[in-house]
């Protein structure tokens, strides 16, 4: 009997323990503190207190949530309207001028606090009004994207065509982070989670920078080899397993010209070198110091020259169709007979170069300085000279229709007799300049400076003298002109 009594007490004081459990666990999946046990042997108060940290936590992360920043104030003065081709962008003044725009065109032209050309750049987009800018307005919306985002969309980094545009842009803005940025590309495609193609942006070094580059030591050997056998060397080819030139010899009756195609060789001194016939094609030769070399009858076909420096070179009969000649210094060089078909220009120095009747059909040349040159008889129709450095420049003859001459000063310059039909003079300074007899069908003076600046007998047949200062129609300087359709205000 005694045994059946302990025994039933026993499953008694289970049960009530398994009881209080339960009431414990339901009260915890409630949200309800537990209640702490009149028990000597435990406490629960770190338990209390882990589930009040808890609670303030989610309170605090519900507050901050409830609280979103407001948006930035951007004032109608500081609203920029911008016409680019024909599209229409509104933006911020500091997303043109700040942060990734610093340092470009778009941020000289709307900088604070303005000059008088920024002054009235600055009205010429607010109130209503859109600053115009001739270039693909398509292009100029992956343009504002990154200048806001720092990004490129996913379906312009897998557009080769797209993105070859945007670059051309981001040298025209002469937004260098941007083409910094461009560095990124995207592989062809690659396969998504889920069994998908999505394009793959991966990390590239710039523009034929594949190859290893070549030291000093291993270029001079090579140019030793050549030397020592001057009608052999047909090909040099570096072998990237071994780090060494392996320079291949043709048969002693056969005369090559050495072969150097795609060679790595930026940054090195080959300044005074002969390297007279070498097929350099799709080199890379950014910032290597090439003064006073003779390049003569050389073949610089798509290779990469930017600011690479060319001063007092002998390029004559060279060859640099589609080369990147991106600030390189010509400054001084023989340039005879060199076709500039394809070529980058943009900010070179040509200062006091020949250029006699060359041609530069529809090259950008923007910020190029051009500067005590001879251009007598040279084909610039539909050329960029954006901003491009005029100073002394001999202009007898040459073709400018439909070229961009914008901001570019021709302060007392005679244009008389020429065909400047389309020609773009935007902001340039013309004071005292003469255009007697000048056919400017379609020509664009707006906000130009012509002070003093005659038009007798010139066709003005829709040219747009729109913001044009100290322009004085009624006057002398323009006397017999054709001003049927001409845009004055």
């Amino acid at each position: 009997m005694t045994h059946e009594r302990t025994k039933k007490q026993n499953a008694s004081t289970s049960t009530r323990k398994h009881t209080l459990a339960c009431k414990q666990t339901k009260r915890s999946t409630t949200g309800q503190p537990p209640q702490p046990q009149q028990d000597s042997r435990t406490t629960t108060k770190p338990s209390l207190r882990l589930w009040l940290q808890s609670r303030l936590q989610t309170d605090a992360r519900t507050t901050t949530m409830a609280q979103p920043l407001p948006l930035p104030l951007v004032r109608s003065e500081e609203r920029l309207t911008l016409d680019v081709g024909g599209v229409v962008y509104v933006t911020a003044r500091t997303t043109l001028t700040e942060g990734r725009a610093e340092g470009s065109r778009l941020a000289a032209t709307f900088q604070q606090p303005p000059s008088d050309t920024v002054s009235d750049a600055i009205d010429a987009a607010t109130g209503g009004h859109a600053f115009f800018i001739d270039r693909d307005g398509d292009t100029f919306a992956h343009v504002m994207y990154w200048l806001r985002t720092g990004e490129l969309k996913s379906e312009a980094l897998a557009d080769a065509g797209v993105l070859e545009c945007i670059h051309r842009e981001a040298t025209f803005f002469h937004l260098l982070q941007l083409l910094e940025y461009l560095g990124d590309e995207p592989e062809s495609t690659g396969s998504a989670a889920g069994g998908g193609d999505a394009p793959v942006k991966r990390r590239r070094a710039k523009k034929r920078k594949s190859g290893s580059q070549l030291t000093q030591q291993q270029f001079m050997r090579m140019y030793m080899d050549a030397g020592a056998h001057p009608a052999m060397v047909n090909n040099v080819v570096y072998d990237s397993h071994t780090n060494r030139l392996n320079t291949h010899l043709a048969s002693p009756n056969v005369k090559c010209f050495i072969n150097a195609t795609g060679l790595n060789l930026s940054g090195l001194d080959l300044s005074n070198l002969d390297l007279k016939g070498w097929n350099l094609t799709n080199a890379n030769l950014e910032g290597a110091d090439l003064s006073n070399a003779n390049l003569q009858d050389t073949t610089l076909a798509g290779a990469d020259l930017t600011k690479a420096v060319l001063k007092n070179a002998n390029l004559t009969a060279a060859n640099v169709t589609n080369a990147n000649l991106t600030g390189v210094d010509l400054s001084g060089a023989t340039l005879l007979q060199l076709q500039f078909q394809g070529a980058k220009l943009t900010g070179a120095n040509l200062s006091g170069c020949a250029l006699h009747g060359f041609i530069f059909n529809g090259l950008d040349l923007t910020g190029t300085d051009l500067s005590d040159t001879n251009l007598s008889k040279a084909n610039l129709s539909k050329a960029n000279l954006s901003h491009t450095n005029l100073q002394r420049t001999t202009l007898t003859g040459a073709k400018l229709a439909r070229a961009n001459l914008s901001g570019c000063d021709l302060h007392n310059r005679d244009f008389s007799n020429f065909d400047l039909t389309g020609t773009n003079f935007n902001h340039a300074k013309l004071q005292g300049a003469v255009f007697s007899g000048a056919a400017l069908a379609s020509a664009s003076f707006y906000y130009s400076q012509l002070q003093n600046a005659t038009f007798t007998n010139a066709n003005l047949t829709h040219t747009d003298f729109r913001g044009a200062q100290g322009l004085d129609r009624n006057g002398p300087h323009f006397s017999g002109a054709n001003t049927t359709n001409t845009r004055w205000q």
